[in-house]
């Protein structure tokens, strides 16, 4: 008997490869597209994706193809204006302010929301007004600010000379309590908190006390998430982030320093971390500010720092897209 022609045999395996093959493309092109949200999913739950083209800002932190640690050129904010590149908060008066710390909150997306977000702490936190409003936008939440300067949310009091107003490190322990017994009379859903407690109080004892000051958040059922706080420029410069940038035309990198001098520990970090059975969690966008070794003061054409210690407007813009998806991810788990 002659066997079939081979056309006859290659016909079923024509078939079935007619169906597979689009399957098998369509599968491989939404696996190598991962910024393309799935029908129904939240687009702030995926990690943001960059290409080796778009090395602005942070994205330049998170591309192989980019190099964050910019040594010349523009940047923007421009050195000079830097200072004033600084969240709607301030302008708005939306800042408690010693000595008597007034407990001042203000709506910063939808009066009503789905979620009822907090951001809580002083400057540390303010930095990230404007990126919590737009994130609170983006997933129909509304987001309340209680901010105080230079007011560590904390049931320790912190040291009178912290502030240049005798008094008001007792009105600042106030404020805190205050803050806090309104969010969980309010119905708080997501406290996302950061600050600093300074060098004048023992690092122990400033853990304990955020310890103190959280835990009847996550007792009352509130979500916290607390942001570390960023990096320190001066800690290690003799002079300010924007003030040395235009000292070293061409050398910017004499205005940046390594991990370690500007990564400081972060007492109310660490408090966090010890309350993560707790309804507690973490976002720490370091690795979006410095690489492995070295945090500079420029990258991708943005001026990092305002001043010696906060991050410009500008650049925290960048950073919200990575701050969208832990916050995002961080609720999405919690539910």
């Amino acid at each position: 008997m002659r066997p079939p022609p081979l056309s006859r045999l290659l016909t079923p395996l024509r078939r079935v490869l007619s169906g597979v093959l689009p399957s098998v493309l369509l599968a491989s092109l939404l696996l190598s597209a991962p910024d393309v949200p799935r029908p129904g999913e939240d687009r702030g739950v995926l990690e943001p994706v960059a290409t080796s083209s778009d090395c602005r800002g942070a994205r330049s932190f998170a591309v192989a193809g980019c190099d964050p640690l910019q040594r010349s050129g523009a940047v923007t904010p421009t050195t000079t204006r830097a200072v004033g590149d600084r969240p709607d908060v301030y302008a708005r008066g939306c800042i408690a302010k010693p000595p008597t710390f007034p407990v001042v909150s203000c709506e910063q997306a939808l009066t009503r929301g789905r979620l009822h977000v907090a951001l809580l702490g002083n400057s540390l936190a303010s930095q990230w007004a404007d990126a919590m409003a737009q994130v609170g936008r983006d997933h129909g939440w509304r987001v309340t600010t209680y901010l105080a300067s230079s007011c560590p949310p904390t049931d320790l009091v912190v040291p009178d000379s912290t502030f240049p107003e005798p008094g008001s490190a007792k009105r600042c322990h106030d404020w805190g309590r205050a803050v806090r017994a309104r969010m969980i009379r309010q119905g708080v859903d997501v406290v996302v908190v950061s600050a600093s407690s300074g060098s004048a109080v023992d690092r122990s004892q400033a853990e304990q006390g955020y310890l103190d000051y959280l835990r009847p958040l996550t007792t009352a059922g509130v979500l916290v998430e607390v942001v570390r706080t960023t990096p320190h420029p001066s800690l290690t410069l003799d002079s300010e982030p924007p003030r040395c940038l235009r000292a070293n035309i061409g050398r910017y990198l004499r205005c940046s320093d390594s991990r370690e001098a500007w990564v400081e520990d972060d007492p109310l970090y660490a408090a966090g971390a010890r309350l993560r059975r707790d309804r507690a969690g973490l976002i720490d966008l370091t690795d979006r500010t410095c690489t492995a070794t070295t945090c500079p003061s420029a990258a991708g054409g943005v001026l990092l720092y305002r001043d010696g210690l906060h991050l410009t407007r500008t650049y925290v813009q960048t950073l919200r897209p990575y701050l969208d998806y832990r916050l995002t991810s961080a609720v999405r788990a919690d539910r």
